[in-house]
């Protein structure tokens, strides 16, 4: 990993696509299979975070640090209020979705990340004018790896930007990809 300072990999406009498809709790595709796309984003937030515990002795120094537990989430403000998008809050109760979600060109190349499994929160909070709905996904880690087919990349499906199939690792979440602009 080689991290510097660097203008293109800044990302200010919209919120991305996202598109799920319904998947079992391992993360394998449910037949029928159907792909959605949510809609218009006004904005979306990816979050991997891990919250450190501290352990502290008898003093109030501290011993040692640990991991606590990981949550992935992908939230998104959904510009649509149309009767399908709001239908969508009824409809994902208690299913699991694989998620892709497209963060635009960063620093020369289109960016996507594949998610394997997860949950969408059922919600709705309407408010207008505007119309805006709340989206949340959680997502899950998986037990064994999940290959996404370069077939499940075309436009019939994920509609992604790279054209290889990619692979979500065992005991993960999600997997990014960078694919160069031609």
């Amino acid at each position: 990993m080689a991290l510097t300072r660097d203008k293109g990999g800044y990302s200010p406009k919209g919120g991305g696509v996202i598109k799920i498809v319904e998947v079992t709790d391992a993360g394998v595709l449910v037949t029928p299979t159907t792909y959605y796309d949510i809609g218009y984003i006004q904005e979306s937030e990816f979050k991997d975070l891990t919250p450190s515990d501290t352990v502290k002795d008898e003093a109030g120094d501290t011993v040692q640090t640990t991991d606590g537990d990981r949550e992935v989430t992908v939230n998104a403000t959904l510009m649509q209020s149309d009767g399908d998008v709001l239908a969508l809050a009824k409809s994902v109760r208690n299913k699991y979705y694989a998620l892709y979600k497209y963060n635009g060109v960063v620093n020369g190349k289109y960016q996507e990340v594949f998610f394997a499994c997860g949950k969408i929160t059922p919600q709705l909070d309407l408010k207008k004018p505007g119309g805006t709905v709340p989206f949340e996904y959680k997502a899950t880690s998986i037990a064994s790896a999940i290959t996404i087919t370069a077939g499940e990349m075309t436009a019939g499906a994920w509609g992604a930007k790279t054209t290889v199939a990619c692979t979500i690792s065992a005991d993960d979440y999600y997997t990014i990809v960078e694919t160069a602009i031609e």
